[in-house]
């Protein structure tokens, strides 16, 4: 078999042509994934980071946003208590801060 396991082979005037299925290539021998976030070929907004998959990405939220249709929003740790309670939570865009309360 003239072509990677995975690939279509078609036939032209005098020779054949693979075509590896979207979002992988074919090297000398096989049908392999393109990491299009290593290759800087993915679309993700700001807040998300790429995430390679077989055939193709996804966009995630970075570490402390949850997401929210097409964005991510910034998750407030301080909600759940974090801090010891002789601390002061405080919300920062991505993550939180625990400071010493006033008086101690």
């Amino acid at each position: 078999k003239p072509c990677p396991s995975l690939a279509n082979c078609t036939n032209t005037q005098g020779s054949y042509q693979c075509k590896c299925p979207r979002g992988q290539t074919h090297n000398s021998k096989d049908c392999v994934d393109i990491d299009e976030c290593k290759e800087y070929l993915f679309t993700c907004k700001k807040t998300f980071v790429c995430e390679n998959e077989i055939g193709g990405y996804k966009c995630v939220c970075l570490e402390g946003y949850k997401r929210n249709g097409d964005k991510c929003d910034d998750i407030n740790e301080c909600l759940k208590e974090v801090c010891v309670k002789e601390h002061k939570c405080d919300n920062l865009p991505g993550s939180y801060r625990c400071k010493c309360a006033e008086g101690w």
